[in-house]
């Protein structure tokens, strides 16, 4: 079965949290970004080549949950004095 991860919004927690950890689980293959912004994504595609994106607003969303594990594996990429609030905002 193949993982596949949805990401909406190309800032920085996707950016330096979210994307980073896929990177180190070798998930960036199946690994899709979604935003409003289509140049938010180009830039986005210049440090992570991998991803798939799509420049759109046709989602609609209830809930996301990333898995804990990605969770606890993208705050422990960022330094140490960011963690604790980067890794709330990322339950929250």
């Amino acid at each position: 079965m193949t993982t596949r991860v949805l990401i909406f919004g190309s800032g920085a927690v996707a950016a330096h949290l979210h994307l980073p950890a896929l990177q180190r689980l070798r998930w960036l293959l199946h690994a899709r970004v979604v935003d409003l912004v289509a140049r938010a994504l180009t830039e986005l595609r210049a440090f992570f080549p991998a991803i798939q994106t799509c420049a759109s607003d046709s989602y609609q969303i209830i809930d996301v949950q990333l898995p804990d594990f990605i969770q606890q594996l993208a705050a422990a990429t960022v330094r140490p004095s960011a963690a604790p609030s980067l890794a709330q905002a990322l339950v929250a």
